[in-house]
């Protein structure tokens, strides 16, 4: 858990006590509220910056937790397209081992999700060779995000399962494949869990070559 999002919850329930500890020596009621508030906001918090420990799933892993909102092709590419709600873990996973060859930020629009309009939010996209070819997971941020962090840097060899980054209160990540490498093993409206749900599987074997290139990448 981040240090400051830790001091944060801390915070908050430390001074949850405290309303109640003067509510019972005062007995004004308005120090029952604010400690119910404070309350409230260190239970949130902890439930958000939650980051529970996973054991990799078998083929390309999903990178977030949520719903499948939609599966598209286009250029030779296959997206997946993955809604966080507010109460899924908000930490993305590396779907596959690989090199980070960029980061790209883009400022956007701050649109609900789910909804067609989201494609002019803001984000972030992290690029990674991988032994099928590049694969792109972008980061978008929704109606009530507002901040993307990314933990990855550009030229950093990662394991498949390693923590990419979160999207502070959700929203939506997506994955794009190269369509004729992979098997995609989701389909819209289905859940899935960060390094543990396999959203797609890699069709036959990968040349030797190509093997020898991941290898020397991880």
């Amino acid at each position: 858990m981040n240090k400051d999002w830790f001091e944060s919850i801390l915070v908050s329930a430390l001074t949850s006590a405290f309303m109640f500890i003067l509510y019972s020596i005062f007995e004004v009621f308005i120090l029952v509220v604010m400690g119910v508030l404070a309350a409230s906001i260190a239970v949130f918090a902890a439930m958000f910056m939650r980051d529970p420990e996973r054991v990799p799933g078998p083929g390309i892993i999903s990178p977030a937790d949520g719903k499948v909102r939609e599966i598209l092709e286009r250029d030779g590419m296959t997206r997946i397209s993955i809604f966080m709600n507010v109460h899924n873990v908000h930490v993305n996973r590396v779907p596959m081992k690989g090199k980070v060859a960029g980061l790209e930020y883009r400022k956007g629009a701050h649109r609900p999700a789910y909804k067609k309009e989201s494609d002019a939010n803001e984000r972030n996209r992290t690029y990674l060779d991988t032994e099928i070819g590049q694969v792109v997971v972008t980061q978008i941020a929704g109606s009530f995000a507002r901040r993307i962090h990314v933990f990855v840097k550009e030229g950093e060899r990662v394991k498949k399962g390693t923590r990419l980054g979160r999207i502070s209160f959700g929203s939506r990540v997506d994955i794009d494949l190269p369509s004729d490498k992979v098997i995609v093993k989701v389909k819209p409206g289905e859940k899935v869990k960060a390094n543990m749900t396999t959203i797609a599987e890699i069709k036959g074997p990968v040349n030797t070559t190509t093997e020898r290139v991941a290898e020397v990448m991880t």
